[in-house]
């Protein structure tokens, strides 16, 4: 069974709705962001930083916040830094066997991957706090599970 950690984007809505209103109500829809798949690093680390709802065809969700994202950041953070030092031990020992060259090869295309990742929860991270200080016209990131 394959899954899914998907982004959503909720507009800013009604402004004078009142306090109680739940994370998602009529007036703000979410909108699909992005998807990314179980096997994806993304996808990893949100899981472990948040443990986002399961949503299977209802409509459910948990919000991403800035905390929730640097907690993920962290998460890759030491994958990369797993990765840099498995390159490190490799380039050591990669003169003239092919076969380390091969793996060392792929562990660099990993890490810089990797570095992509974060690239982009630091972008998700930065857009949330730009929701947070009001300078958009989105009210949340949610995400969750299917």
């Amino acid at each position: 069974m394959s899954s899914y950690l998907n982004i959503y984007l909720v507009p800013k809505g009604n402004c004078d709705k009142p306090k109680d209103v739940p994370l998602v109500s009529e007036v703000n829809k979410p909108l699909l962001f992005c998807s990314f798949s179980r096997n994806h690093p993304i996808y990893s680390a949100i899981s472990e930083a948040l443990n986002p709802v399961w949503a299977g065809n209802e409509g459910v969700y948990t919000q991403l916040t800035e905390e929730s994202l640097k907690d993920a950041i962290v998460e890759l953070d030491g994958e990369i830094e797993d990765l840099f030092h498995k390159i490190h031990e490799y380039e050591l020992h990669s003169s003239g066997n092919s076969e380390c060259i091969e793996q060392l090869v792929q562990y660099k295309e990993e890490y810089n991957d990797m570095l992509s990742n974060v690239e982009n929860l630091n972008f998700m991270k930065m857009f949330v706090s730009d929701i947070k200080n009001n300078y958009t016209d989105f009210e949340k990131v949610l995400c969750n599970i299917s």
